[in-house]
């Protein structure tokens, strides 16, 4: 039996950020990982973070609340997720290749031009809090291992 090791390519982009990939052949969609290297390890942001992950699911510069929903909605369908870990905050996507450029300029617009509302700043808030207290209750039940 032949074993086929993927072929992953890594392109250093002209904004500064590293594209990773991996191409093939039999498979029309592609699953995508698009983000920034800052998570929740990084302590001197005391959440910073995790609090712009959450408000890039409201409102960018091009985008109201609904028309980015209605977008998140139509390009993104029931494979989207965002996420900070430790060391990374990510938006993450699973989509037939045909709509990979609007995935990805949907992703860019609320990567890069979300608008921080004062009065959504205040409300998310609320939500993280309560993210946080859920977490500090499922530690209690999950062993986790870092490795620095």
């Amino acid at each position: 039996m032949k074993i086929r090791l993927p072929k992953i390519k890594v392109v250093q982009l002209n904004c500064g950020g590293t594209l990773i990939y991996e191409k093939t052949n039999f498979n029309q969609a592609s699953s995508v990982r698009i983000g920034f290297c800052v998570g929740s390890a990084q302590n001197e942001l005391n959440g910073t973070a995790h609090f712009i992950e959450h408000m890039y699911m409201h409102v960018t510069k091009n985008r109201n609340k609904e028309q980015l929903m209605a977008d998140t909605k139509k390009y993104f369908g029931s494979s989207f997720n965002a996420g900070t870990w430790r060391y990374c905050t990510l938006l993450e996507f699973t989509r037939v290749n045909s709509l990979l450029d609007n995935c990805f300029e949907l992703a860019s617009d609320m990567l890069l031009n979300g608008d921080l509302d004062p009065k959504l700043m205040e409300s998310e808030k609320g939500v993280i809090l309560e993210e946080y207290k859920r977490s500090l209750d499922r530690k209690n039940t999950t062993i986790s291992i870092d490795h620095d």
